[in-house]
């Protein structure tokens, strides 16, 4: 089995309309691919013992999808190469602009009025495809250099995701765990610009957040040094946060306080929340949710958070991006953040567009 053998089997499940998932972990070296047996995914992954790929969607109360290894064929192999880095398509700029404008604009209003500290708002940019092919798809993405959590989804009732996460939701062996609190965004020609007061408080705030969910959580706790963390052509603040989880602890009961955090929701967390669902004008599904394998049995996972993602269509892809607002964020500036941040999925996308 080869990492092209692969391909084809996605190919293959893909057009059959049935349920498979590719990825590779960050400086793995490896892919493995899932393809369900059965045409039925189960929605629950908190059952002692399964081990499997979970696809969970931004709001809790929507249905996670399963792809569970004993009902399932799995194939691992090496991955080639990767290649040099693409060229990035044309952002698409004025589409929903001023739409996005005026609502950060009410958004830092809204904040400065209430108990809101930080609300992140987010936003689906759409592209049109041309002669687009799974295979090439696989591996532009899967042999890019980027380092990141790479994924691609097919189940007949989500359709067709993929992305490129730079980002760690939750990592667990042995009872160890390991986690981030990422936020703020500067490109890698900012690199020497000194980071704003506004983009180090919208990351305290997701450090803070994290450190108060998992101390209950944990015999002991260990965070790292703030340092910058590079995602492609993006750099953003990153803390480590580590520790061992006391033995009665179960990964689902970290998930449910964990997820959503403030790197993809806002702070206080329920009216972060709120506030999304009834200002942003679509519904996120599973973007900024979590995906990953896990193995419940032997209390393992490793779980990122669904950033730098797509939804794939026939003739269109979606890309979704979004930023951290707080009252001291600038309209236009928060537009150029989420601009940035389309190029991951544009550069493995280019040859389609």
């Amino acid at each position: 089995m080869n990492f092209e053998n692969v391909l084809q089997i996605v190919r293959d499940s893909y057009y059959a309309q049935t349920a498979v998932v590719i990825y590779s972990e960050p400086y793995a070296g490896t892919v493995c691919c899932i393809v369900a047996e059965k045409q039925t995914v189960e929605s629950d992954h908190f059952i002692k013992g399964r081990k499997g790929f979970v696809f969970s969607p931004f709001r809790q109360d929507k249905p996670s999808y399963f792809i569970a290894e004993s009902n399932s064929n799995v194939f691992r192999t090496d991955l080639p190469e990767p290649v040099s880095d693409r060229q990035v398509p044309a952002i698409n700029r004025e589409a929903d602009h001023q739409g996005y404008i005026q609502l950060i604009d009410r958004t830092v209003e809204t904040i400065k009025a209430s108990d809101l500290e930080k609300v992140v708002i987010s936003r689906r940019a759409s592209y049109k495809l041309r002669e687009f092919s799974i295979e090439r798809f696989l591996s532009s993405l899967f042999l890019s250099d980027l380092i990141a959590f790479k994924y691609l989804w097919f189940h007949p009732d989500t359709g067709l995701w993929c992305g490129a996460s730079p980002e760690t939701l939750f990592k667990i062996e042995n009872g160890k765990f390991s986690t981030m609190a990422l936020a703020a965004t500067k490109t890698s020609t900012e690199s020497n610009r000194p980071w704003t007061d506004k983009e180090l408080k919208e990351q305290q705030f997701v450090s803070n957040y994290i450190q108060n969910v998992l101390e209950p959580f944990s015999q002991s706790l260990e965070v790292g040094e703030l340092h910058d963390h590079k995602a492609g052509n993006l750099l953003h603040l990153c803390t480590a946060i580590e520790g061992i989880l006391k033995d009665t602890i179960a990964i689902e009961d970290v998930l449910k306080k964990l997820h959503p955090t403030p790197a993809v929701c806002g702070t206080p967390m329920r009216a972060a929340m709120e506030y999304i669902l009834l200002n942003e004008s679509y519904n996120r599904e599973f973007y900024a949710g979590y995906l990953g394998p896990v193995d419940h049995k032997e209390l393992s996972a490793s779980l990122y958070v669904n950033l730098r993602c797509a939804q794939i269509g026939e003739k269109e892809a979606g890309i979704y991006v979004g930023g951290g607002i707080t009252a001291q964020s600038e309209a236009e500036s928060e537009w150029e953040e989420t601009c940035n941040k389309q190029t991951v999925m544009l550069k493995v996308l280019s040859e389609f567009l």
